[in-house]
């Protein structure tokens, strides 16, 4: 109705309207309000994309659910051999019987029902159906024994099935959202699940009883699988990370332990596959990249990227050892399976422990010449070097930096330490090695392998203990924590709810590696969980980044001569580099003396 001081509908137009309610409220046509748009009719037909897909024992005949129907495809010439429509819908799952004789196809009209169905191949029949869900399915699964049918969907309830009688035998609540995957274990006695409540739970088939429930996913789960030998669980979903536990509650609920999250796709991972022997996995993402991981550690062995047709299904084809990636032109792609070895990369360079060194007696006892601002100007030095000087530039406004020329051999190691501070100088000094030509020298390079943040509150640039950090829970001691530029290592584990990691040393100020300087970092600033590699080794994208760590310090790493540097270099080739002495302000003074070691 109109607003009160604006003039109302008149008693014959409220009746009016009235009238029209009543009658159903009809409206005469869309058109006068719709553009008028051409009817464009498909210039191509096509079966649409598999949903779901698993293929014979003898790798010759593909399996494979549709929308409505569910077919077999030769892969020898890529005919057809089976098909049967379904009117429910999509069918999301499918399976094999160890006979291969019979199929069981998952299926459901969203919102109304869902169902399995086991099929005879031979006459189409359907042999039994295991009902009693209300919304679609999206999983549904044979024990290996094929004694039981376990189902599961939107409607979040896992349901126990007679195989050969359709019976409910039991129900499984307990996700608090949809289940997207079942899986079985080796022998038969658990079951997994996966779902979108973040969690995969582990059940007792026999009793029903929940064994446990894995927490530790930050979004909602989409695949789950046992490893063949029934060590491992694995997990995957839309927080881009495989997950792998060790299986420990096979008799009685009891924690499985963690063993590694990876982060492995930069979107949601979708599928997780595992070939017969439990030796190597794959993994396909909602962009179109398939990976392929050694299964024992989950280091990634090769990538394919298939964005022009990202697959959404795949199987493992263990007779030609391949992945079958059926396309939505009905086409069946096949990609070789790697060697499950594991890549071994440059070895990682050691995070050099800092230990103070007595100075020899043949120290060459030097002082700073100006100018030396330039690579051009510095003066060669001969290792092992004392120089004194001041940070001054007689004319001009540009800050003074001083710079002497040495030389070292590959893989020699040389400790650059400043003295300022603890002589009074007013000077924060800050030390760095360059190229001959001014370039600065890569150190390491430090892949981040998991991402957090600071909780709770951010931290200043001396405290070693509370860390608090999003999912510590995956993180282990001895790891490398980096946050803007410093790296620390974690020493202790949080002690209880209102606590945080403990970093080395464990008390007083904390200490760094890799030469990186303390610094500030705010609540909830970025952190990386990070593995140092050499300056040339080859790293495959993981979508983390990798941080490079240069020859540089500003503060010394130790936490024990305050501001002044210390710096262990170590010459990635044989030949003349730069060291560069300067003020981290840019302040410069007649008093701002210093002296540089060089050891």
């Amino acid at each position: 109705m109109p607003p009160a001081d604006q003039p109302q509908p008149t008693a014959a137009e409220k009746q009016l309207l009235t009238d029209w309610l009543l009658a159903g409220a009809h409206f005469d046509s869309r058109q006068p309000i719709l553009p008028r748009l051409p009817a464009i009719k498909a210039t191509k037909g096509g079966p649409g994309p598999a949903l779901a897909a698993t293929v014979s024992k003898d790798g010759t005949r593909l399996l494979t659910g549709h929308f409505r129907h569910a077919k077999i495809t030769l892969l020898t010439d890529n005919s057809p051999q089976w098909q049967l429509t379904i009117p429910d819908g999509k069918i999301t799952d499918v399976q094999f019987t160890a006979s291969e004789q019979q199929v069981l196809l998952a299926t459901g009209t969203p919102g109304v029902s869902g169902r399995a169905l086991l099929v005879n191949l031979a006459d189409s029949r359907i042999i039994q159906e295991f009902s009693g869900h209300n919304d679609a399915l999206y999983a549904a699964v044979l024990s290996p024994d094929e004694a039981l049918v376990a189902t599961a969907g939107y409607d979040r309830i896992i349901r126990l099935h007679n195989a050969h009688t359709g019976q409910l035998l039991r129900e499984l609540p307990g996700h608090n959202g949809s289940v997207f995957d079942l899986q079985f274990s080796p022998d038969g006695s658990l079951l997994a699940s996966a779902s979108a409540d973040a969690t995969i739970k582990i059940w007792h088939v026999a009793s029903g009883q929940r064994f446990d429930t894995l927490s530790q996913p930050q979004a909602e789960q989409y695949s789950v699988a046992f490893s063949p030998d029934g060590r491992y669980i694995y997990g995957t979903g839309a927080d881009s990370r495989i997950r792998q536990w060790l299986l420990t509650s096979r008799t009685q609920p009891e924690i499985n332990p963690l063993q590694i999250s990876r982060f492995a796709h930069e979107g949601t991972i979708s599928l997780l596959k595992l070939n017969s022997d439990g030796s190597l996995l794959v993994t396909t993402d909602e962009n179109g990249t398939v990976k392929f991981w050694n299964a024992a550690t989950v280091e990634e062995l090769a990538a394919e990227s298939l964005a022009t047709d990202p697959p959404r299904c795949a199987v493992v084809n263990t007779s030609n050892n391949s992945l079958l990636l059926p396309a939505a032109d009905g086409t069946v792609r096949k990609l070789a399976l790697p060697a499950p070895t594991q890549t071994v990369a440059a070895s990682p360079p050691a995070a050099t422990a800092m230990t103070n060194t007595t100075q020899p007696a043949s120290m060459h006892e030097l002082t700073e010449t100006e100018p030396n601002d330039s690579p051009a100007e510095a003066p060669l030095v001969e290792v092992p070097a004392s120089i004194k000087g001041i940070t001054h530039q007689q004319t001009g406004n540009t800050p003074d930096t001083d710079l002497v020329r040495i030389k070292a051999t590959a893989g020699q190691t040389l400790l650059i330490e400043v003295k300022a501070a603890r002589d009074k100088s007013p000077l924060d000094s800050i030390v760095d090695v360059l190229t001959a030509t001014g370039q600065p020298v890569l150190q390491t390079r430090l892949q981040a392998v998991r991402d957090s943040w600071f909780t709770f509150r951010g931290k200043d640039s001396d405290t070693s203990d509370d860390f608090r950090m999003f999912n510590w829970q995956e993180m282990e001691l001895n790891e490398y924590l980096y946050a803007d530029g410093e790296v620390v290592r974690l020493w202790l584990y949080p002690r209880g709810p209102d606590s945080g990691f403990k970093v080395y040393p464990g008390f007083g100020q904390r200490q760094t590696w890799f030469n990186t300087t303390p610094s500030t970092h705010p609540l909830q600033g970025p952190a990386f969980i990070v593995v140092p590699h050499a300056p040339d080794a080859v790293l495959r994208d993981t979508g983390l980044p990798v941080f490079p760590i240069y020859a540089e310090n500003d503060d010394d790493p130790q936490r024990q001569w305050g501001a002044d540097s210390r710096l262990m270099f170590t010459a990635p080739a044989t030949g003349e580099y730069l060291v560069r002495l300067r003020d981290a302000r840019g302040f410069q003074g007649p008093d701002y003396s210093w002296t540089l070691l060089i050891r």
